[in-house]
């Protein structure tokens, strides 16, 4: 779509707001006089409330989120009672009654009855059209509200919700400097909101942010971190000690948000405060018309419900066909609860398990559709990291919503790896009056009777109670039940898990272990079961050796818990032998590859192992007893970076990486018989020796401190998209450009002025997931803990002697002031000791203008360190210079990728490719702020600092010159950090480079004894920087060599380069098997058949890709347009390509 259809379209409004009046001011003083404190605290706060309302219906006060206006807040304040029995807006207090807190909230919330009553019907209204996909009719909703009602939480995270899945994230940006008036809480909170939905910023970064603020809060002895976590983090498994503090804190919100999380905070505590809830929810239950209520009620035990509703005589319904295994049935009637309640996933939950056995094709819109397919792919099995991060922000976005910890119970069960403990608890939590009796809920039978009477078919109700957490489950292996025909499967997991609940683990180990792989969500219930079962066993190596051989099978890898084994393990197990070292090896293997923080784990583990073995850096691996699991340890986990944090081990890098060449040698002679299993080790032991090689011929490294370890990151990557990229791959085949049908156009009113922006967003799934999967590699990329750019820029540039390097210079001249410890700047001791002849007027002089540069300087540093950040979306663009944000325009270069790619790597590349060039600008960006803005802002706080030394201060003056020199001369080494860290630019022969690469390569064929003929002109320099593409392009060519000639002795490999015209010719040849030639004939023209634009398609295959690998070298990474010859002569198969004289630096000397 062209460009310019995209611009903003603005429509002028001349509306204005006015400003508070003195008469509401006047209004607010006259209460102020009230005697009766509890009167007069009540009836200020109902004012501003009431005016609070009143104005945010005002359009351009709308963004302003309320107490409207700072005098009145003040004047509010005033008027607070110092008694601890009455709490209103004095939220600082330490001591808070908590009846007393809970009888002005009722006050608050029955005086805004009728506002409460439409908010709650508006509420669920938006909700219903929301999850079901009606997103404009819900965006009408939310209009509506917000004209009437203003600005409060919920419209504005409703509001959002309905762009969530927009890639241009105009609104988001729109809202993100909202400025407040007089009510930083709410401030903080509203950009709290904006963050967690905002789809550029992943869920952990946001936890990530939030806990950071919390910490700081807590360094400083702030106690609103408490209601920092419940506003933004809550979770209904948190310890509240204080609920009283938080509900008086709550008071700040408007009066809809205030009423939301009073409830939330009262079905919280219901159960520690029983008298104290039952307290708040009568008192407010003749006035509130809110179905929550009842339900807390009803759960708390305040009171018995008199009725049960027909949607949960539904769902006991259908509970009874799936326990009979009629999940074609049961889905019919969960088809229709969904439409009629959407916002209970506890029924959708269900409804995938159903759809997922019985490959049922069925679909929803919304957000209940994207709920529903992540689902099916957690009941299959089929998901992977990618999946588990968007369906992380998905329950994330969504968290001021009760049912959104039916997601995060899901979460901890399909991907957490950490302990399960409150999974049911959350469920529990996000059920309602739908679901109010549940079969699978942790408390079933506490409401089965009304007035004496079931609820519904009593043996049901007595099977489902035989099946709870408090029955011993001796009926359930009697023919008691046999009438309603339990399935088989679901009837062993049933008696298994009362064996658990009745702490009876062997029983129940056995059970699990009995129940069958038919049905694998049965199967994936009993593979986790049967480890706490361990766990509480404490048979712990038991433990591990069950777990490491489940996660060498690939059964269950996402869902086995891996934190909470390694806790538990090692808590418990004093000394590991040989094999539990393996194990747990294994085991933090897999659990390092979801969050790559356990890799020093690794290493301590496989020290320990080689202690006990014995095994020094001479050890005979050929002696090495190798079984599968044992493999695996030398494949995939003894990596170079876990062999380089062995203790006393290695002498340096070059020795981590020849030992890790033996052991995949080693590896190689194991499975000599097994040709296809090599080629993996065979393709690590290539990578290493590509390594081993830049160790060689490393020089100088420079300066440079950018780093993005993409090796690292690949697998990583791999592992978290490579279903999404099969499956976009298909889904859009053939989509090249984003097409107008592929795009919506909407707007939103501005902040500042009453004008409309219009802004276009994709309505495509499939290009939505596009964008995602970007997202998921830009993320990796630019915040990767261990292995991104902001870890790099965060450990060598910003924590790694930024400061301290500007700052060098100053301190060692002696012009800067130290802070103490209540961050007020102290004398220049040297400047007061050096003048100490001098008047105190003079030292002041002197001191105050010391203090003022130190000031300035330390605001142009720290402004300067903060630019030093990856922004993903969190920050405003221009306080960063490392942005990548990301257009929806760029999909057409992800789109045109996407088609032309031939596997998931390629597409990796490709972004990679993108995100160097956002990357390059960002450094050029770096250098030029520093070098002009940072460096003329500076000189100024120098020359000022002169111009404030007056008389005739020669030495001051000088150190001031001088200083300035030293740091300009600071800031331009400075620029040089923002470079990459560089390869060695010192030449290598060629006849080097072919020799190291046929000594590498004949050992990975140790069954073949091979010559190399090595005739390369001596004047064969290569450049550093194309060394590794020459180490490529013959790795390449003698690997084929060793595959394809089919002989076990004599190869012959002939290495002839020459040059003529300013022409370098390569000329490649081996001896080849006479039985084989034919077919290598055959091969050959089917390789000079291919045309010129289709190499880059067979370079990536596995199979027979070899010369157009190397096609592809010299095309795209070398830049050199050179045919790559293929051809047979006798017994002699030959290869031939050409390159230009520039790729040669000179002669050896």
């Amino acid at each position: 779509m062209p460009r310019n259809k995209l611009k903003k379209k603005r429509v002028k409004s001349g509306k204005k707001f006015t400003p508070v009046s003195s008469k509401e001011l006047d209004d607010l003083r006259k209460i102020t006089y009230i005697k009766n404190e509890t009167e007069r605290n009540k009836k200020s706060i109902l004012f501003l409330n009431k005016l609070r309302i009143e104005k945010s219906r005002n359009k351009s006060q709308r963004r302003k989120y309320i107490f409207n206006h700072k005098d009145l807040r003040e004047i509010a304040l005033c008027s607070i009672s110092r008694r601890k029995s009455h709490v209103i807006l004095d939220y600082s207090a330490k001591e808070i009654d908590l009846m007393s807190s809970l009888e002005w909230a009722i006050d608050l919330i029955n005086a805004y009855s009728n506002e409460i009553n439409e908010y709650i019907y508006l509420r669920q209204e938006f909700e219903k059209k929301y999850l079901l996909g009606y997103t404009e009719e819900a965006k009408k909703i939310i209009s509506n509200f917000k004209n009437k009602y203003g600005l409060s939480v919920w419209g504005t995270e409703a509001e959002l919700l309905t762009h969530r899945n927009d890639t241009n994230n105009h609104i988001f940006n729109d809202y993100l400097d909202i400025n407040p008036v007089g009510n930083e809480h709410s401030e903080n909170y509203l950009s709290n909101i904006i963050t967690k939905i905002n789809p550029s910023i992943t869920a952990s970064r946001y936890t990530f942010l939030i806990e950071s603020n919390m910490e700081e809060m807590k360094k400083i002895g702030l106690n609103e971190y408490k209601e920092v976590e419940f506003l933004n983090l809550y979770s209904p498994s948190m310890d509240i000690k204080n609920p009283q503090v938080i509900l008086a804190r709550l008071q700040t919100l408007p009066i809809f948000d205030y009423y939301t999380n009073c409830i939330r905070l009262i079905r919280h505590i219901s159960k520690k405060h029983k008298k104290e809830a039952a307290f708040f929810l009568e008192g407010i239950s003749k006035k509130i018309n809110d179905e929550n209520i009842d339900f807390i009620c009803y759960k708390s035990g305040f009171k018995k419900p008199s009725r049960i509703t027909k949607n949960n005589i539904s769902f006991l319904d259908a509970c009874k066909l799936y326990y009979q295994g009629k999940y074609e049935e049961c889905s019919d009637i969960l088809k229709k609860l969904v439409h009629e309640d959407p916002s209970n996933l506890i029924i959708l939950e269900l409804l995938s398990k159903c759809v997922s056995r019985v490959d049922i094709d069925y679909s929803l819109e919304g957000l209940v559709g994207e709920v529903l397919e992540y689902f099916k792919k957690f009941n299959s099995g089929k998901y992977d990291k990618l999946d588990l991060d968007v369906f992380r922000k998905i329950a994330l976005s969504h968290s001021y919503n009760d049912w959104s910890f039916i997601l995060t119970g899901s979460l901890k069960k399909y991907g957490e790896g950490k302990d399960d403990s409150d999974i049911n608890y959350l469920y529990d939590y996000s059920e309602n009056l739908s679901t109010f009796i549940n079969p699978f809920s942790s408390d079933f039978g506490s409401c089965c009777y009304i007035d004496s009477k079931p609820v519904y078919d009593e043996i049901w109700l007595d099977f489902w109670k035989e099946t709870g957490r408090e029955s011993t489950g001796k009926r359930l292996i009697t023919s008691e039940f046999k009438s309603i025909s339990v399935d088989d499967d679901r009837l062993s997991k049933a008696i298994a898990d009362t064996h658990y609940y009745n702490n009876s683990y062997p029983k129940s180990l056995d059970c699990y272990n009995s129940i069958s792989n038919a049905d694998k969500q049965i199967h994936d219930h009993a593979l986790l079961r049967s480890i706490r079962c361990l766990c509480n066993m404490g048979d712990y190596e038991k433990l591990l050796g069950f777990s490491a051989e489940k996660l060498l099978s690939n059964d269950g890898r996402y869902r086995l818990p891996l934190e909470y084994i390694i806790d538990k393990c090692a808590k418990s197990i004093k000394v590991l032998d040989e094999n539990s070292l393996i194990n747990l090896a294994i085991v933090y293997h897999f659990h390092n590859q979801r969050n790559g923080e356990f890799l020093q784990k690794i290493s301590l583990c496989c020290n320990q192992y080689f202690r006990k073995m014995k095994i020094t850096s001479n050890y005979n691996f050929n002696d090495f007893p190798y079984n599968e699991k044992l493999s695996f340890f030398v494949e995939e986990i003894l990596t170079e970076d876990v062999l380089d944090g062995l203790i006393r081990f290695f002498n340096g890098q070059d020795d981590v990486i020849l030992f890790r060449i033996k052991l995949l040698r080693s590896l190689i002679n194991y499975n000599i018989s097994y040709s296809i299993k090599n080629k993996s080790i065979i393709k690590k032991l290539s990578e290493i020796s590509k390594s081993y090689l830049g160790e060689m011929v490393r020089g100088e490294i420079g300066n440079g401190k950018v780093i993005i370890d993409k090796d690292k990151l690949k697998p990583i990557i791999i592992s978290g998209i490579s279903s999404d990229y099969k499956s976009l791959k298909e889904g859009l085949k053939g989509v090249h450009r984003l097409e107008e049908s592929h795009i919506r156009d909407s707007h939103i009113r501005d902040r500042d002025s009453d004008e409309d922006d219009n802004y276009f967003y994709i309505v495509d799934e499939k290009l939505k997931r596009l964008g995602l999967m970007f997202l998921h590699i830009r993320d990796e990329y630019a915040v990767n803990k261990s292995y991104g750019l902001d870890n790099y820029l965060n450990l060598n540039i910003r924590h790694g002697g930024m400061v301290n390097h500007l700052w060098s210079p100053i301190k060692a001249n002696n012009l800067s002031c130290e802070k103490n410890s209540d961050g007020e700047y102290e004398d220049n001791d040297f400047w007061k000791n050096h003048y100490s002849l001098r008047t105190k007027e003079s030292l002041k002089e002197i001191n105050t203008a010391l203090v003022v540069f130190t000031k300035s300087m330390d605001s142009l540093i720290t402004e300067a360190k903060s630019w030093i950040h990856v922004n993903t979306g969190e920050f405003l663009d221009e306080n960063k210079i490392f942005n990548f944000g990301f257009d929806y325009e760029q999909l057409d270069l992800f789109l045109d990728c996407l088609n032309t790619s031939t596997s998931v790597e390629e597409f990796i590349e490709f972004s990679f490719k993108q995100l160097d060039e956002m990357l390059d600008k960002c450094l050029d960006e770096a250098k030029e702020r520093i070098s002009e803005d940072f460096k003329e802002n500076t000189s100024k706080c120098f020359d000022k600092l002169m111009s404030n030394i007056r008389g005739n201060d020669t030495h001051l003056h000088r150190h001031i010159s001088k200083t300035k020199i030293e740091f300009s001369a600071s800031i331009d080494e400075l620029t040089t950090w923002f470079d990459y860290k560089k390869t060695s630019k010192h030449p290598l022969s060629l006849d080097t480079i072919v020799k190291i690469v046929f000594d590498n390569i004949s050992n990975y064929f140790p069954e073949t004894t091979a010559k190399l003929n090595n005739k390369v002109h001596h004047n064969c320099l290569i450049r550093g920087d194309l060394i590794p593409n020459f180490f490529d392009i013959f790795s390449l060519l003698i690997t084929n060599s060793f595959e394809h000639a089919s002989l076990r002795n004599n190869l012959e490999i002939n290495v002839i380069v020459n040059i003529e015209n300013n022409i370098i010719n390569f000329n490649i040849s081996n001896t080849c098997n006479k039985s084989k030639i034919s077919h290598l004939k055959i091969r050959a023209q089917e390789i000079q058949s291919i045309r010129l634009t289709e190499f880059e398609k067979y370079a990536n295959q596995d199979k027979g890709s070899g010369v157009c690998k190397v096609k592809k070298i010299l095309n795209k990474d070398i830049g050199q347009s050179s045919e790559v010859i293929v051809e047979t002569v006798n017994d002699m198969f030959f290869v031939r390509f050409n390159c230009n004289t520039d790729i040669i630096l000179g002669t050896n000397a």
